[in-house]
């Protein structure tokens, strides 16, 4: 009889945990469309850094004053942007722990295709422009071709891949699509990950420390080391189950919001620009503020987050610029209210129609939106 009633009973289905924590993910969907935006706001900031490059800055002035949301989110909001993503790609990754061949896969296909096609695409836009220009209006126009037609072979690969001259003041150059550094770095990143997962499982103190050192004092030979930094910190959580979001959460309004205040003014008055602190308290605030997002409008931020990295790469190098000079072309006078327009209208205006391309080519051209898009 007992053996009867067991056979009866349905069987317990485990449920498994998911692999990340539900409340992880939806924070970093929350945030990705809108650190892209700081990303394409701060590179559409002319005037502040118009204001850095002839020693125009002074901290206590109105000029300062009415450029106020161009300093703050380039001295704080958008720094944190590539920080955070560093760090939300390493959570996931170890998070996820997939064989390091099943995950070098899954990386080229989400970072190298797109990575080598929007440099491709762009370079043959233009030339196929001008050549075209040159068919219909030759004699209004040059007869040679872009520059890009007299780039040697070293060239062509700094176009794609970046490269380190000894000569350029320690920094790695940028492809010819500049953000395209982060996925650049972020492949490489991932490709060493069984060292970083070794170094943080075994010595993790040394490691810590060697990181500190070399994100504070080392030059730059492959690739950024702040960067690196933020990786190895968002692997670490990834690792020990830590929730960064929990932690930031933690730091009240009331208190966060007076301290990077006043390390934003302590570091304009000293550096005029930005600093490590800020990229820290930038991102503490923006994991912080995430929560508002999920509670108030995840729904759009899940959708729009599908496309950010469209964004990300679409907007660099002559979309954003193409249209400034669009704007000036109409509106060549420069004073405060011109400023200001041209930041929030241009800057916000550039992430609405790309985002309406993308938006285009997903519903009417799949196959080529979401290999441009990472396979997102």
């Amino acid at each position: 009889m007992e053996n009867t009633e067991k056979e009866n009973q349905a069987p317990v289905t485990q449920i498994k945990k998911p692999l990340i924590p539900e409340n992880i993910s939806k924070r970093i969907t929350a945030l990705r469309y809108l650190l892209i935006v700081f990303v394409v706001m701060t590179h559409n900031n002319k005037s502040y850094l118009f204001m850095m490059e002839h020693d125009a800055f002074e901290l206590f002035s109105w000029n300062t004053l009415v450029h106020l949301p161009q300093i703050l989110n380039y001295t704080f909001f958008a720094q944190a942007a590539v920080p955070l993503f560093f760090m939300f790609s390493a959570y996931l990754l170890a998070k996820k722990n997939d064989p390091y061949k099943l995950m070098l896969k899954k990386k080229a296909k989400g970072l190298l295709t797109p990575f080598f096609l929007w440099p491709a695409i762009t370079i043959a836009f233009f030339i196929a422009i001008k050549a075209a220009a040159i068919l219909i209006f030759p004699n209004k126009v040059s007869h040679s071709l872009p520059y890009i037609s007299e780039w040697s072979i070293e060239d062509w690969i700094c176009a794609f891949i970046g490269k380190y001259p000894r000569h350029y003041n320690n920094s790695l150059f940028e492809p010819y699509i500049g953000p395209f550094y982060y996925v650049r770095d972020l492949f490489l990143f991932c490709a060493l990950s069984p060292l970083i997962r070794l170094g943080l499982k075994k010595y993790k103190l040394a490691f810590f420390l060697l990181l500190l050192v070399l994100y504070t004092r080392a030059p730059t030979i492959l690739f950024g080391w702040g960067g690196f930094t933020y990786f190895a910190l968002g692997y670490y959580c990834g690792m020990t189950d830590f929730d960064f979001f929990e932690f930031a959460d933690q730091a009240p309004w009331k208190a966060l919001i007076p301290v990077c205040i006043f390390a934003i003014m302590l570091t304009l008055h000293y550096t005029g620009t930005t600093s490590s602190l800020l990229v820290l308290l930038g991102c503490v605030f923006m994991l912080k503020f995430s929560k508002i997002i999920v509670d108030r409008c995840f729904e759009l931020s899940k959708y729009l987050s599908g496309f950010s990295f469209f964004l990300f790469a679409i907007h660099e190098p002559k979309f954003l610029n193409k249209i400034v000079d669009l704007w000036y072309h109409f509106i060549p006078a420069k004073n405060y209210l011109t400023d200001q327009l041209e930041f929030f209208i241009v800057g916000l205006g550039t992430c609405a129609i790309a985002t309406l391309i993308g938006m285009t080519l997903k519903k009417f051209l799949p196959k080529v939106f979401y290999p441009l898009n990472g396979g997102r």
